[in-house]
């Protein structure tokens, strides 16, 4: 696999679960304990790591190296899964970006986006370039257009600035359903994970 990109292949699941990670990789827990308490180690599995804060605009690594391109790895690696039916992304913070513009691109059965910021992304990355598209560079916009079938989950802490009124701006677009935690700060995922509600996300494995 290339840099950047970990994949788990199960040919007794017919699920994939495509995650992607925030800055450095971060996950808000470890990268095995996600995996792990969300029963993604019986599923097809790849996990993503832009470490250079660049909401994945340039890509993952010196091979996969734009937006273009790392869509372009899900298609073929999508290719090589004949027994895939069902795929779901899932990310946090900067990857629940990527969750949500990639998940709509390859047209996910669904998304589970963790406190994403949906204003134009060039307020947020800390390095790359931005070459999305205009409709794709603000969230509201693009989710507000979108006529796939695939349902977006975005969770966010009620009351936390500024990702409440980063959640609220997509209240609108279809198939968008907001879940507002009770958490404290940015991080929504380790009380998820504390509670078990992490372990209810993903339907059963088969």
């Amino acid at each position: 696999m290339a840099d950047g990109i970990v994949t788990l292949i199960r040919e007794d699941s017919d699920q994939l679960c495509l995650v992607y990670a925030a800055y450095r990789g971060n996950l808000s827990v470890d990268a095995l304990t996600f995996f792990s308490r969300a029963g993604m180690f019986e599923r097809n599995l790849a996990f993503f790591r832009d470490a250079g804060g660049g909401f994945y605009q340039g890509g993952v690594s010196e091979a996969v190296s734009s937006f273009a391109a790392l869509l372009e790895w899900q298609r073929g690696f999508l290719s090589t899964l004949p027994h895939v039916r069902r795929v779901f992304c899932l990310g946090t913070s900067m990857g629940a970006v990527a969750a949500l513009i990639y998940g709509r691109l390859l047209d996910a059965e669904e998304v589970w986006a963790f406190a994403p910021p949906t204003t134009r992304l060039e307020e947020h990355m800390a390095s790359a370039p931005l070459d999305l598209p205009e409709e794709q560079a603000d969230l509201a916009r693009l989710l507000a257009s979108t006529s796939g079938r695939t349902i977006f989950n975005v969770y966010y802490n009620a009351g936390h600035e500024p990702d409440e009124p980063a959640a609220l701006r997509l209240s609108g677009c279809p198939r968008v359903r907001l879940h507002a935690c009770d958490g404290v700060g940015h991080d929504v995922v380790s009380p998820m994970i504390r509670s078990g509600r992490i372990e209810t996300l993903l339907p059963p494995p088969r």
